[in-house]
């Protein structure tokens, strides 16, 4: 499999979706560190169970990525080392020029990233990056290592969030996640803990916010709720689907 994607050159101008699976590679061949070049018109990626992967390609230069799933990379710890780099070499530190990572990404997978921690946090915008400007639904499952928040992944204009088993540091806090952002819907599923997140309380754009299978969960809901109120399907509070209508 690692000889076969190393011998592969995908025609640039007409590739627009990529799926990646099962590749025991500890790294992506050459041509993949070229993505504005032979990945220039990709849509929609995914890379799936690839057990060795360590070090990503610098996905945010890809001018029309609109989905990126990156499931069950076992091995990766410094995600968003990778995701923002520039180039090959290049890091938002070194910038002169404005740049727009990830300009047209709506939706990002990260599922079954157990080691990655995250050693410091990326600013969201500066005086010469924007990073994900129209990143709507961010899916998080399974990190259970993530010691710092990536605030680069909560946008303000972010509207759907699902969190999905042990998310590390974000099942703690969603205390500088939640606040001043137009998420409208959030939903917490299969969650380890018997509390709440600090700082899950609704914004004024939250509409919906769903527990699933979060048999662990005390639920009693400290939210202010308005409008329809609380709508729990199933009688049974705790591994049932709690639905908070505001």
């Amino acid at each position: 499999m690692e000889g076969v994607l190393e011998n592969l050159g995908p025609h640039k101008s007409s590739l627009e979706e990529l799926v990646i699976q099962s590749y025991v590679g500890f790294m992506f061949p050459p041509w993949m560190f070229s993505v504005q070049f032979v990945l220039s018109n990709i849509i929609h990626l995914k890379l799936f169970q690839c057990p060795n992967l360590k070090v990503l390609p610098a996905l945010g230069k890809l001018q029309f990525l609109e989905q990126l799933h990156l499931l069950d990379l076992i091995a990766v710890k410094q995600l968003g080392t990778d995701l923002l780099r520039i180039g090959n070499d290049a890091s938002m530190s070194s910038l002169s020029s404005p740049v727009v990572l990830f300009p047209k990404l709506r939706l990002l997978e990260l599922k079954g990233l157990p080691e990655w921690e995250e050693e410091h946090d990326v600013p969201t915008t500066s005086n010469n990056t924007n990073i994900m400007p129209h990143l709507n639904t961010l899916m998080i499952s399974n990190c259970p290592k993530l010691k710092v928040v990536p605030h680069y992944l909560f946008p303000l204009q972010l509207e759907g969030m699902k969190l999905w088993k042990d998310v590390g540091v974000i099942s703690i806090s969603l205390m500088s996640i939640t606040h001043s952002s137009n998420l409208k819907s959030l939903e917490i599923l299969d969650f380890p803990h018997s509390f709440l997140p600090n700082g899950l309380k609704p914004t004024h754009a939250t509409s919906r916010i769903v527990f699933g299978e979060c048999q662990f969960l005390d639920f009693k809901p400290s939210l202010k709720v308005s409008k329809s109120g609380v709508r729990k399907r199933n009688k049974k509070a705790l591994g049932s689907l709690v639905e908070v209508i505001l």
